[in-house]
């Protein structure tokens, strides 16, 4: 893939390889590489069997021909005797930004890397669950900032959620009704009538008469608090 973010028009590769982590065997993946690329970041990984290897995101100025990667493939493969299968993946990168982000020491275990004078170019990994972790804490300050009357709008509680989760899925209603609690905007009575809403009927109802159950959703979700008039959303 053609790199139209860090290192403009360049081609842009990501390479892993099975092997161990040390100085030899960084030595010698680094001076094949430095043949085919111009620029290189290899990180030290583990895979959750325990199996050490590098992955990286390589460049070069035109494409990586097949007899290159195979040259490449052969040699690893013959220096390193390795025997199992997969042991190697050299591709055109799919998404270089992320995977820039990813090879840079994402597991905090070190990295390698020929080419790149200022590695902050590649920016850095974070992790989605600590983001999750970060905009929460974000939304708690938020909400607690708009506790300024006693009117408690559904609407503005999503809408803020909205707006701090820009680029990650916002929680689903019920957590977000969790979360609200937790900043003191949404008082446990308006929690409870929120949080079991589908267990509930509005006004006076006779047993099996359907014509009598509340119309509302039975499981509500952020677009339909975003859709309705303000004073269907706000509750005294």
């Amino acid at each position: 893939m053609e790199d139209k973010h860090i290192f403009k028009g360049e081609k842009c590769y990501s390479f892993r390889v099975d092997v161990s982590h040390n100085d030899i065997n960084e030595g010698i993946i680094i001076s094949k590489l430095r043949e085919y690329f111009t620029r290189a970041c290899l990180a030290r990984e583990h895979k959750k069997c325990g199996m050490a290897h590098y992955q990286s995101i390589l460049w070069r100025d035109q494409p990586l021909g097949k007899n290159a990667s195979q040259t490449i493939r052969t040699f690893i493969k013959q220096k390193f005797d390795i025997k199992h299968k997969n042991f190697m993946s050299l591709t055109s990168a799919r998404n270089v930004r992320s995977l820039a982000k990813y090879c840079n020491d994402k597991e905090e275990k070190g990295i390698i890397s020929f080419g790149i004078s200022d590695l902050s170019v590649l920016g850095k990994w974070c992790n989605p669950e600590k983001k999750k972790d970060v905009y929460r804490d974000e939304l708690i300050l938020k909400l607690q900032s708009m506790k300024t009357s006693a009117v408690i709008s559904m609407r503005d509680l999503c809408k803020a959620a909205i707006d701090i989760y820009k680029d990650i899925r916002p929680p689903p209603f019920k957590s977000l009704l969790c979360i609200g609690r937790s900043a003191g905007y949404i008082p446990d009575d308006v929690f409870i009538s929120e949080y079991y809403r589908d267990l509930q009927f509005s006004g006076s109802y006779i047993r099996n008469d359907p014509n009598k159950l509340s119309l509302e959703p039975k499981n509500p979700t952020m677009e339909h608090y975003l859709v309705e008039s303000e004073s269907d959303s706000e509750i005294d």
